[in-house]
């Protein structure tokens, strides 16, 4: 029967033996630190989220639905995106770089603006600029930048050629039904001041076009159409009398922000300060300036 020391490999008894010996020890520790802290980084830079997306990829995706001029839209000579959301995008983006080290490009791509909160939720795109109202639809499920561009807008009441009771802003509280398009700002006016202010929800009827909104207007089905100023005031003088414009409700304030994931927290960190540090050195109302916005 074998002695059980003998399963044992003995210590080298010179020291060459014994110093090759912590030498090969000391050298899988090595690797095995070197593999976990390796390890322990792709695991982390899998964790940081928008941040850590961008900089493995090499580049900012931002959407924006490219049919608002000055914003945003396409310029078919230059084939590429133009605008002052695009501009601000680039100055948003050369700052990621710099906080993530490694240089960006910027990804513009033009999505419909009722999909980009859900592009925003499952990762397709890091940050939309897209003239998207804070207070707007997309309040709640997607996180906002502080504001960098603020509007007040203007907006036309159209009631029927007939119509006598309708000739005034406070007169929209007697309206038995109003008439407004889904997704416009007109329809936050009238969440934010007549709906909160105790105005029936159940009496604002929303469309999807212009002349869903007028026929309800021709078939009495509501008593007023509230749209833009200018819109409102062609519409009433080309109607030859069937339309009217019977008020306008103006200083109406509106902010815009910069919109992400609702996990996006260092990136949105990142912009708040780009779009301050923006404002307070004037660069902000040169962009502006740059596209006629002041």
């Amino acid at each position: 029967m074998s002695d059980p020391n003998d399963l044992v490999s003995p210590m080298p008894k010179n020291k060459k033996g014994r110093r090759t010996l912590i030498a090969m020890a000391t050298i899988v520790v090595v690797v095995i630190l070197v593999l976990t802290f390796s390890l322990s980084g792709f695991f982390s830079s899998k964790d940081q989220g928008a941040l850590g997306r961008i900089k493995a990829q090499g580049k900012m995706i931002m959407a924006t639905d490219a049919s608002s001029i000055p914003f945003e839209f396409y310029d078919p000579v230059e084939a590429r995106y133009e605008g002052f959301d695009v501009d601000l995008g680039k100055r948003i983006m050369e700052k990621v770089s710099k906080e993530v080290g490694r240089s960006l490009t910027l990804d513009v791509r033009d999505i419909p603006f009722d999909s980009i909160p859900g592009n925003l939720d499952n990762n397709n795109v890091d940050i939309s600029l897209s003239r998207s109202v804070i207070t707007g639809q997309w309040n709640g499920s997607v996180l906002f930048s502080i504001p960098y561009l603020t509007e007040t807008e203007s907006y036309g009441i159209i009631v029927n050629g007939s119509e006598s009771s309708i000739a005034s802003v406070q007169d929209l509280w007697n309206a038995s039904r109003i008439a407004v398009i889904e997704g416009t700002t007109s329809q936050l006016w009238l969440q934010d001041v007549m709906v909160q202010g105790g105005y029936s929800s159940e009496k604002v009827s929303v469309f999807q076009t212009i002349n869903a909104c007028l026929l309800a207007m021709q078939d009495g089905t509501s008593q007023a159409f509230i749209i833009d100023e200018e819109t409102a005031k062609d519409y009433a003088e080309s109607s030859s009398g069937a339309l009217k414009l019977a008020a306008v409700i103006s200083g109406y304030q509106l902010s815009y922000g910069c919109a992400f994931n609702v996990e996006s927290v260092g990136l949105k960190e990142i912009v708040n300060r780009v779009i301050a540090n923006m404002i307070a050195s004037g660069e902000m109302n040169e962009l502006k300036e740059k596209w006629g916005l002041v």
